[in-house]
């Protein structure tokens, strides 16, 4: 899954994702999407999120498009022929 990280202060928040990069955000900031891999068992971020500093929010994929319709058929080219 991934994630977006909210800043719900007006002040600048520093973020150390579970990789070691660093995630700055400015005041009431919104990141682009980050996989779940690295927030997940992070105590700084929980730290963050009980102190209401920052905000989670579950980023949702678009639907899948449909292959097709299900009725159509392969033709293969070859035609069998009848046994003698």
């Amino acid at each position: 899954m991934t994630v977006t990280i909210q800043n719900m202060t007006p002040r600048p928040v520093m973020i150390r994702l579970n990789s070691g990069r660093t995630l700055y955000l400015g005041g009431s900031a919104v990141s682009e999407g980050i996989i779940e891999v690295e927030i997940v068992h992070n105590s700084r971020i929980s730290r963050l999120l009980q102190r209401g500093i920052i905000e989670l929010t579950q980023v949702k994929k678009p639907a899948a498009a449909t292959a097709g319709t299900g009725g159509e058929k392969r033709k293969s080219g070859k035609t069998k022929k009848a046994n003698p």
